[in-house]
This record gives structure tokens, C-alpha cells and sequence, in this order.
């Protein structure tokens, strides 16, 4: 349950006392600030590079806040921050050991783990100074219904196999529905102030048109988390049990109707099963989900290879190449990855990351999950990111696209430095309580 105490004291914008001593430029920074946050999600998958014209301006924003405002700041973060901070380092830290181990390095091969680190200014800046979730919840809208749009004109206008938009199909499909899931953690009712009609409704829409964008990309992987996301945001929005129960049956019926009434999804899931049982009983490898488990064999046998270190970053391919010659596997042609986030970071980076990547994911969960009685909406909707990802990294290696590991880390900082500035705002009102 939501705190009323703590809401008091958490308000969507900055403190009163704080924007009365705000100079008029560190204003200007903040609005700024809260226009790149949203558009980070309205433009992620919308526009070509979308994902730049929000992040890069929210990391100089943040870079400018921090470096010209920031030294006033002298509260220290705390265990549950802590938690933040060491799971976006975890994983650079563990490429950066890779790199060393096998005595090259490599600023192409840190490309990605960077963005873990570049996302950390903007939580700080956001745990000082704050900011107007509205901008984040209509920047998801706008993003998610942009995103429906776009797969519909690629898959039944244009004529197109599957929608993709400006990158793959995969991280297209996945990226808009979890738009779709986490702009419906606006409707997650809190005690401190009334939210807007409007935005609720159009939060709904969004959840509408973010589905959409997934079934005209044909992404399966990310229809296995819908019923546990909706759980998970059933659970905050509605305390009765037998409602919510109905809820998530009239959910799995409607999901069950779209399968027998889309071709699309019927052949997509139809397909997997019988490729699936096909490999098990008979060894045959067909489709993506046939091929997908050879991938997955693949790199098994390339971790047990080298289990400690890996291979380096972006062995996985070549080394690929070479059982295939061996006659070791057979997945048809030779894949960059291993097509499952835990699977790929075993191979390249050995144990080391295999276990950063946990880490991260834990950690990440923890935060969260010690967030909820400050603010139930924000936290679950850092839950519904996470499980999201977890789920979408089971059958595609999400931090191998620039799109989606760089929207994964900035909107987590997005969303832990709200949390943590609602955090401040409550302890200078009351005596300090638990991390």
C-alpha cells in the first residue's frame, strides 16, 4: 500500500522551498531537463535515432545541472540508492575486466556497457533536482501510439512481412509494448493528489496502440510477459481480489481472441510449438525457435570452452563459425549473438558477466521493490522495465541493439532518480527511516 506520509511529501515537480531559491537559469535547465525525458520515450521508436534526441540532451542537461548547481548538494546516497549505482556499474565493469584480461582494448567493444554509465548523471541530477513525471507518462503515450501507428502503416499499409520501423523487429515489437505496460502504471491510484482524467484515459489508448506495434512486428518473445506484467500492474491498481482476479481472466480471453483472429499471431505461435517439439524429439532444426536452440547449445559449448574469462567481445560469432565447420551444431548460418542476453554475456565475458548481469537485474528489482511504499506507481512501473527486459533477453540479446540498451539504462535512471528525489523530500520532513 501507498504511504500517505510520504506522498505529502513527494511532489511531481520541485519543492516549494526549492523553487523559490531556484535561480532563473538552473528553471530553464530543469524544463529542459523534463522536455529530453519526454522525448526519450515519444521518440525512441518514431523517428530514426530517435533514441539519441532524448538521451544525449538529458545527459548534457543533467552533465550542465550537475556540474553548475551540484555542489550545494550534500546528501549522501543511501543503502537503497546504493543498490542503483552498483547495478548500472556491474556490467561496464565486467566488459572493462574482459578487455583487460585478454590485453586489448577496445572503445568499440565499450560502446554498450557505456551507456550504463552515461545514464548514471542523469539519476543524480533527477535525485537533486527533480522533475514533472507528467513529461515522462505523455512522452510514453505519444511513443506508444506513434509506435502503433508506424506497425500498422509497415504491416498493412506498406505490405510488409513484419513491422520493424528504424531498427530490428525484434527490439520494435518489444520496445512498444512495454511503452504500452508502463504508460499504464499511470492508473496506479495514489493518496497525495488526484491524477489527470485525461491521461488516463489516453494511457489506455497507449496500452491499445503499444500492443499493436508488438503484434504487427511478430516479436513472440515479448508476448510471454504480458499476463506477468499485467499481473504485476493489476495488483497495484486494484485491492480487491475477486475484481482483480475477473480482470486478468477478461485480459488472458482477449489475448485469446486475438490469437484465432490474427493470422499473424496463430502463425507465429503455431510455428513455435511445432519447430520447438520438433528439435526436442527428432533433432531437427527449423524456424527461429529450432534455430534460436542451436544458437543456445552453441553457446554452452562455447562457454564450457573458456568459463571464466570468455571469448572477448563479439567472439561469439566466429567461434560460432568454427563448430559449425567442426560439425559440432548446425543452426543453419552464422549469428553476431546468442540471441539471449545470459547466454552471450557467458560466452563473451565469461562467469564474470554472467554474474554482473545478475547483479544487475537483482539489484535493479530490489530497488524497486524497497521503492513501493513511497510511491507504488513509479515502483512498479521500474518492476514492469525490469521483468519486461528479463523476459525480452530470454529469446534476443537486448543489450547487443544501441535502441535497447540505451532506452533499458536511461529510463531507469529516469525512474530512480524521481524515486530517490521523493525520497529526499520526504526525509527533510520527517526524521529518517529506513533505506
Amino acid at each position: 500500500m501507498n504511504s500517505p506520509m510520504l506522498h505529502k511529501y513527494a511532489p511531481e515537480t520541485s519543492s516549494p522551498l526549492q523553487e523559490n531559491t531556484m535561480a532563473v537559469p538552473q528553471r530553464v535547465l530543469n524544463w529542459l531537463l523534463s522536455l529530453s525525458i519526454f522525448v526519450l520515450p515519444a521518440a525512441v521508436l518514431t523517428l530514426q535515432r530517435g533514441v539519441g534526441y532524448g538521451a544525449l540532451p538529458m545527459l548534457i542537461l543533467s552533465a550542465v545541472l550537475l556540474g553548475v548547481y551540484g555542489r550545494y548538494s550534500k546528501v549522501r546516497l543511501n543503502k537503497t540508492e546504493w543498490l542503483f549505482v552498483i547495478a548500472m556499474l556491474a556490467y561496464p565493469l565486467a566488459a572493462a575486466l574482459s578487455m583487460l584480461f585478454h590485453g586489448e582494448w577496445v572503445w568499440a567493444h565499450f560502446d554498450k556497457p557505456s551507456r550504463f554509465l552515461l545514464a548514471l548523471p542523469v539519476f543524480f541530477a533527477l535525485r537533486q533536482f527533480g522533475t514533472s513525471e507528467n513529461f515522462w507518462y505523455w512522452g510514453l503515450v505519444v511513443g506508444a501510439i506513434g509506435a502503433g501507428i508506424f506497425g500498422y502503416y509497415q504491416k498493412y499499409v506498406q505490405g510488409l512481412t513484419v513491422a520493424s520501423g528504424y531498427t530490428h523487429k525484434i527490439p520494435f515489437g518489444d520496445i512498444s509494448l512495454i511503452l504500452g505496460a508502463l504508460a499504464t502504471t499511470y492508473l496506479i491510484p495514489r493518496h497525495s493528489h488526484c491524477s489527470n482524467r485525461f491521461l488516463q484515459v489516453m494511457v489506455l489508448v497507449a496500452a491499445a496502440f503499444g500492443l499493436l506495434g508488438s503484434i504487427a512486428s511478430g516479436t513472440r518473445g515479448g508476448w510471454i510477459a504480458i499476463p506477468f506484467v499485467a499481473w504485476l500492474i493489476l495488483s497495484a491498481i486494484v485491492e480487491r481480489r475477486l475484481v482483480r482476479w475477473s480482470m486478468f481472466g477478461a485480459l488472458i480471453a482477449a489475448l485469446i481472441l486475438v490469437y484465432f483472429n490474427n493470422d499473424l499471431v496463430r502463425y507465429k505461435v503455431d510455428r513455435a510449438v511445432i519447430t520447438t517439439q520438433a528439435y526436442f524429439d527428432e533433432g531437427k532444426v527449423q524456424g527461429s525457435a529450432g534455430t534460436r536452440l542451436e544458437m543456445w547449445r552453441g553457446a554452452w559449448l562455447q562457454f564450457q570452452e573458456e568459463p571464466w574469462a570468455g571469448g572477448g567481445k563479439d567472439s561469439y560469432g566466429p567461434r560460432l563459425s568454427a563448430l559449425i565447420k567442426e560439425g559440432k551444431i548446425n543452426p543453419g548460418q552464422v549469428f553476431t549473438h546468442a540471441h539471449n542476453d545470459f547466454l552471450n554475456v557467458l560466452v563473451e565475458l565469461g562467469i564474470l558477466g554472467g554474474l554482473a548481469l545478475t547483479l544487475f537485474y537483482s539489484f535493479m528489482l530490489a530497488f524497486f521493490t524497497r521503492r513501493r511504499e513511497l510511491d507504488l506507481r513509479l515502483a512498479t512501473a521500474g518492476l514492469v522495465l525490469c521483468f519486461g527486459y528479463i523476459d525480452f533477453s530470454l529469446t534476443q540479446a537486448m543489450l547487443e541493439h544501441n535502441i535497447s540498451t540505451t532506452f533499458l539504462t536511461f529510463t531507469l535512471a529516469i525512474l530512480g532518480g524521481m524515486l530517490s528525489y521523493q525520497y529526499r523530500n520526504a526525509s527533510l520532513a520527517e526524521a529518517p527511516g529506513k533505506n
